[in-house]
C-alpha cells in the first residue's frame, strides 16, 4: 500500500534507478508498478525484465510522482517504449546460453511491428537487416547512443564519373549500410570487391553529355568507396534482371 510505496521512493537508489529505465523509453507509472509489485530488488535490470514480460498493459503510464525534476518530465513525454534493444539481448542471451536445438525470434519481430502472420511469410534477409538496423535506430533516439547503429554500420562511397576527352571528373557521395556485391564470374569476395569498384566505358549510344565539353563524349564511370564502417555489411547480389525478358534471373 501506501507504506510499500513511500519506501522504495526514499530508496537512496529510487532517482539513478528510474533515470536508468526512463531512458531506454519506461515511463514512470510503469517502473512505479514494477518497484510495488514484482518483487525484484531496487536492480534496475530486473525490473526492465519484469516490466516488458510480466506488467499488465493496463497500468497508467502518468502515475503521480513526488516533485518531479524538469530532466524526468522531460524523459516522461517520451512515451515510445524502445524494446528492441532488449529483446536483440535476450535473443543473444538465450542463443549463447540456453541448451536447445533453436529459439523463437517472435518477440523480437513482434517488438520492431511485424506481426504473427508477416513471420511465417519468407523475408529478404537485406531487407530484414534494414528494417532491424532502422527500428533499432530510431528506438535508441535521444538515449546516449542514438547514433550507434550509424557508427557502427554506415560507411561512405563515391560514385565517380570522367570525361574521357577533358577529363574532369565529377563526383557523388553517398552513404551506405551494406554493399551489394555481384557474384556473376566471381569465384571469391575478393573478386566480387574488384567488379563492385571496376570501371564501365561510357560509349556509342550510352555516351555521357559533358557540360565543360558541350557535347556527347566517351566517359568512364565508377564506384569508390571512401570510408568503411567498423562493421561491413556484404550482401551477395545472386539475381540480374533480365532487360530482354523483362525478368530477374539467379
Amino acid at each position: 500500500g501506501d507504506s510499500e510505496k513511500k519506501t522504495f521512493l526514499q530508496h537512496p537508489m529510487y532517482d539513478a534507478i528510474c533515470e536508468k529505465l526512463m531512458e531506454v523509453g519506461l515511463s514512470r507509472g510503469r517502473i512505479h508498478y514494477a518497484m510495488e509489485h514484482s518483487g525484484c530488488s531496487m536492480d534496475a535490470e530486473s525490473l526492465m525484465f519484469w516490466i516488458f514480460d510480466s506488467c499488465p498493459d493496463d497500468v497508467p503510464e502518468d502515475e503521480p510522482e513526488p516533485e518531479p525534476k524538469a530532466e524526468d518530465v522531460k524523459q516522461e513525454n517520451r512515451t515510445k517504449i524502445r524494446r528492441i534493444p532488449i529483446r536483440l539481448r535476450e535473443l543473444f542471451a538465450q542463443l549463447q546460453l540456453l541448451d536447445a536445438s533453436s529459439v523463437s525470434t517472435d518477440k523480437l519481430t513482434e517488438s520492431f511491428g511485424w506481426k504473427p502472420n508477416d513471420v511465417r511469410i519468407q523475408q529478404d534477409i537485406t531487407e530484414l537487416n534494414r528494417v532491424l538496423c532502422d527500428a533499432l535506430s530510431k528506438s535508441l533516439e535521444g538515449t546516449s547512443v542514438g547514433n550507434l547503429v550509424a557508427k557502427l554500420y554506415s560507411g561512405k562511397l563515391v560514385n565517380k564519373l570522367k570525361c574521357r576527352k577533358c577529363e574532369m571528373e565529377r563526383d557523388r557521395e553517398e552513404v551506405f549500410e551494406d554493399l551489394m556485391l555481384p557474384v556473376k564470374g566471381c569465384d571469391r569476395l575478393e573478386d566480387s570487391f574488384a567488379e563492385y569498384v571496376s570501371k564501365e566505358v561510357l560509349e556509342g549510344n550510352n555516351q555521357y553529355f559533358c557540360e565543360n565539353c558541350d557535347c556527347k563524349v566517351d566517359a568512364e564511370r565508377w564506384t569508390a568507396l571512401r570510408e568503411l564502417p567498423p562493421i561491413l555489411t556484404v550482401c551477395l547480389c545472386r539475381f540480374n534482371y533480365d532487360w530482354q525478358r523483362g525478368k530477374r534471373t539467379k
